[in-house]
Order: C-alpha cells, then sequence, then structure tokens
C-alpha cells in the first residue's frame, strides 16, 4: 500500500464512487506488447522483491503468467491486467499488487461502496438514484451470499490472514470487469438483497450510471451514511498524529494515523517532502510534558487508521514510555488495533505491547507482524501499469506469526457505528 494513501474503515475510493465512462474499454496495446509486459513482470518482480515466492513456486509464476499469455486474444487491456493482479496476489504480500487506477478509470463503475463489521457488510456510500440502499446490510449479491461473493472477489487481494480479505476485497466490487471475471456477475447489473435497519428485506438492482446522459445527472450525487452524533473515532482524522484530553474520563487519546514524519523523510535525504510533514519528536514532548502534569491518566494509542510506512517513530515512542520509573507512568495504556492497521503500525502495536507494557484492545490486524515494507516501484515497459513491491522484510516477533491478535477483542458493529459509539474508546473510559 503506498505509504501516503489512507486507508479509513470504508474500503472504497470515493473519486471513482460515480465514475462511468465508456460501454466498453478500448484496447490500447496489441498482443505482442502486453506479452512483453508479462515478461517483464515475470523477470523483474522476483527479482526486486526480498522472498516473493513464500506462498508458491517460481515454476508456478512461470506457469500462469505463460497461461495468460497463450490466451490474451479477445480481452480487454483492463482483463489482462486484472489477471496479472490475480497471479501477483498469490504471494500474499499486500504490499505488492499492480496499481490499476489508469485502467479503472476507463471502466463502468457501479456507484456503491461497501464496508465490513463484525456483523456483516453494509453498503456506506452510493448514488442519490440508491440512495434507498444507504446503510443497508447486503445479505446476497446475485443470489450469492455476501461471504461467498466476498470470498470469489477475494481472487484480487494478497491474503495475509483471515481479515485482509474483508477490508481489501471489498473496494472490487465496483467495477463489472472484476465480478464478471470473480463469476458474480454476467452484466453490469447487480441484484441485491439488503436489509433495512427496521428488519425488512428489499430486493434492488444496481448498475452504472452513464453521465453522458442529463437524465442521470441528478440522481449521480454522492450519498455517504454519516453516523449520528460521531465519536472521536469517527471524526475525520485531521492530521498524522493528534491527541486529546478527555477530562471527564482522564483519557489521554492519541489518534496516530500514518507512520510518517518530518525525521522519517530527513533519515532519507527527501528534504521536500520533510518540509510537507510534521514533525514527530515534537508532538512526543508535547505527550511526555502533558502526562507529567497528569499522572493519574489513562492513555490511549489509537492505530485503527494507520495504514503503515516507517516504524522508528513509534517504536522510539514505545520505548520512551518503558524507560519512564514506574511510578511516573501512566496509570493504564492502551494500543487500539483493527484490520486497517498495517505494516509499520502492526510493529508499533507489538512494541508498545512488549516495551511498554501497553495493553492491545480492539479487533486483529489485517497484516502480518512479520511482514514485508519500504514499497518501490516499476512500470511496464507498454501498458505503464505501476508495479508495487515490497523491498525489505520485517520479522517483528519470533516464528511465524499471520495476525496479531489483540489481548481483549472488542468488536465493532454497524449499529455500534450508526449511533456513532466507539466500544473500544468506551472499554478504556469506563476502566
Amino acid at each position: 500500500m503506498n505509504e501516503l494513501f489512507t486507508m479509513t474503515r470504508f474500503s472504497f475510493i470515493f473519486l471513482l464512487l460515480c465514475l462511468a465512462i465508456s460501454a466498453q474499454a478500448q484496447n490500447k496495446l496489441t498482443a505482442a506488447q502486453w506479452q512483453q509486459d508479462i515478461d517483464t513482470l515475470q523477470q523483474r518482480l522476483p527479482l526486486l522483491h526480498p522472498n516473493f515466492f513464500t506462498n508458491f513456486t517460481r515454476s508456478d509464476f512461470k506457469e500462469d503468467l505463460e497461461n495468460i499469455k497463450a490466451h490474451l486474444s479477445g480481452k480487454s487491456d483492463t482483463q489482462i491486467a486484472l489477471e496479472l493482479q490475480s497471479v501477483v496476489a498469490y504471494g500474499g504480500d499486500g504490499q505488492t499488487r499492480l496499481d490499476l487506477t489508469e485502467l479503472l478509470m476507463q471502466e463502468k463503475v457501479i456507484p456503491f461502496a461497501l464496508s465490513g463489521w463484525s456483523d456483516g457488510l453494509y453498503v456506506s456510500a452510493t448514488a442519490k438514484r440508491f440512495e434507498q440502499i444507504s446503510g443497508t446490510k447486503i445479505l446476497t449479491i446475485n443470489k450469492l451470499s455476501a461471504e461467498d461473493a466476498l470470498k470469489k472477489m477475494g481472487r484480487f487481494v494478497a491474503q495475509e490472514n483471515s481479515h485482509t480479505n474483508q477490508r481489501d476485497a471489498l473496494s472490487w466490487f465496483r467495477f463489472p470487469v472484476a465480478l464478471q471475471m470473480a463469476g458474480i456477475s454476467k452484466t453490469d447489473t447487480l441484484t441485491l438483497v439488503v436489509e433495512k435497519k427496521d428488519g425488512k428485506t428489499a430486493t434492488v438492482q444496481i448498475y452504472p450510471l452513464d453521465p453522458t446522459k442529463p437524465a442521470n445527472r441528478a440522481g449521480m450525487q454522492p450519498v455517504m451514511f454519516q453516523p449520528l452524533q460521531p465519536d472521536l473515532r469517527w471524526q475525520p482524522a485531521t492530521g498524522f498524529f493528534t491527541q486529546q484530553w478527555l477530562p471527564a474520563d482522564s483519557v489521554v487519546y492519541i489518534q496516530y494515523n500514518h507512520c510518517l514524519s518530518q525525521e522519517m523523510a530527513m533519515t532519507t535525504g527527501d528534504a521536500e517532502a520533510a518540509a510537507k510533514l510534521p514533525a514527530f519528536q515534537t508532538f512526543a514532548d508535547s505527550i511526555f510534558a502533558f502526562l507529567a502534569q497528569k499522572p493519574y491518566a489513562k492513555v490511549l494509542v489509537d492505530l485503527r487508521f494507520n495504514p503503515g510506512g516507517t516504524p522508528w517513530d513509534g517504536v522510539k515512542l514505545a520505548q520512551r514510555f518503558g524507560k519512564l520509573p514506574q511510578e511516573n507512568r501512566p496509570a493504564q495504556m492502551f494500543v487500539a488495533t483493527n484490520a486497517f492497521t498495517q505494516g509499520a503500525a502492526v510493529e508499533v502495536a507489538a512494541c508498545f505491547a512488549t516495551i511498554a507494557g501497553a495493553t492491545l484492545i480492539g479487533e486483529p490486524s489485517g497484516t502480518k507482524p512479520n511482514h514485508f515494507d519500504i514499497v518501490r516501484q516499476f512500470r511496464l515497459p507498454h501498458s505503464q501499469v505501476v508495479v508495487q513491491y515490497s523491498s525489505q522484510y520485517r520479522p517483528v516477533q519470533k516464528g511465524i506469526s499471520q495476525v496479531l491478535i489483540p489481548k481483549v477483542l472488542i468488536p465493532v458493529n454497524f449499529e455500534q457505528y450508526r449511533k456513532g459509539l466507539d466500544p473500544v474508546l468506551d472499554f478504556v473510559r469506563n476502566r
């Protein structure tokens, strides 16, 4: 995942929500050009990735790519690229993937977005034409259960653990070309059976809207589901790292949304990026200065928005807490994670638990504690598709662990979100 890309609970690119361009994307590449691109992928990715063949063999990788090369006829550029993504996903590294944004922007888009909760899949955004399904629970998609449809769409997702698919597969449901390849739909229309807030069910068909038709323009206005009186967790993330004092609960709430900072940019010699990023050291100093005045405070470090980056700031912060004399430590310390806690953020969470004695709470991580990171990229020569790949392996825990599981599991369901409640923050408030 690109380090500067902010993941939220809603796994979608809202810019594409109501986009629908051509009835059928036109091929720009010849078969010979795609064959050369596929050869480039086969040769370069294994050389650049620290260990691409953890889940399958080099011969399997070659065989899969040769099969794609042998069946290029009649397929669009997007279809071919999606098949390549399916193969790359077998590597099981969520950071290593094809960036298909440019190709997908030429395709029809079904104007809805799903979000996953402990009690199922819900429609978190759609267009005005289909606003009756906003906030409804998905029961079936084209007669498939939501769970079965999600599994089918998982072919495009690197399955790092059992929680990755519910996070990353959701965005693919907007694209008919992906739905057809996954065997979910033969057309650009989905038939949904949804459950409304009152428990009643309804059957709704949803399909791309053509923006060139005047009759569709009013119906294409985005509609996003919003919680009532949202708690801190559901308010927009306003910075890379922020802290708030909750005096009624004696809680210092630290929202750590990116493992990026001015200091991290400077270590790589990127002065231009450093000038645009906040200083983490100043932020960390402010935390300890405040806690010195509030020795009775509880601390919650919230990593549920954090897609990763470089872990050193967070690791040093955990070490700084760990070095405090016992009498100067916070009364209680918690770190919150969920499926969107990824890469370096998982490492930071693990360090807080082992070094600072923090209690991990919330939901399991969507990536492995021992993970690949430091994302680099190259382009395929003819399609110009960007191939993102990890360049380093980060062993965080001994042995092989697929997921970081909190000591206190606190699942979050959609009804809690609907009401604007955050059971994770409430758990800390009530301790």
